[in-house]
């Protein structure tokens, strides 16, 4: 009669084990399923900022060819509705790409190699390694270069 009352005993024991083995496995599977879920909408995302960025730097011809335009604009005609109107579309632009995350690297301050593109060294009045002019507007996506901003450096007094 011992050993009958050992057998329910054992084969309970057994079954608690089972079940906290599957409960062990079910847990670790949930968590595996979280992780690849977050790896995944990571993945989305940094995709979609990826295709953002292609379609944002076929669009940097055309600011760059707003700016000069709006630049160079004559001084009497500065004033004329059609050239108020370039520049308005030319910040519709702008505050499209910058809800978009487009910003606009600084231009002026000291050089950053990370963020400009040194096209010239010359000697003037400010300090070595500040940014005399900026050539060529550079960009970011977020904290990605897009386009390092093309910049005249001082290297200072001789």
């Amino acid at each position: 009669m011992d050993k009958e009352n050992k057998k329910p005993k054992e084969n309970i024991k057994e079954i608690k084990t089972k079940l906290d083995e599957c409960q062990q496995g079910w847990v670790r599977t949930q968590a595996d399923f979280d992780n690849y879920r977050k790896r995944t909408e990571s993945q989305r995302l940094e995709l979609i900022s990826f295709a953002n960025g292609q379609l944002i730097e076929k669009i940097f011809p055309i600011l760059d060819n707003l700016e000069l335009a709006i630049k160079h604009t004559p001084e009497n005609l500065k004033d004329n509705d059609w050239v108020k109107g370039v520049c308005q579309i030319k910040k519709q632009c702008d505050d499209i790409l910058a809800q978009e995350g487009l910003k606009k690297i600084p231009e002026n301050g000291k050089f950053d190699p990370t963020y400009h593109e040194a096209i010239s060294h010359e000697e003037c009045n400010l300090e070595a390694d500040e940014i005399i002019e900026t050539l060529q507007t550079g960009y970011m996506l977020g904290d990605k270069v897009l386009r390092p901003a093309k910049v005249r450096v001082s290297c200072g007094k001789r």
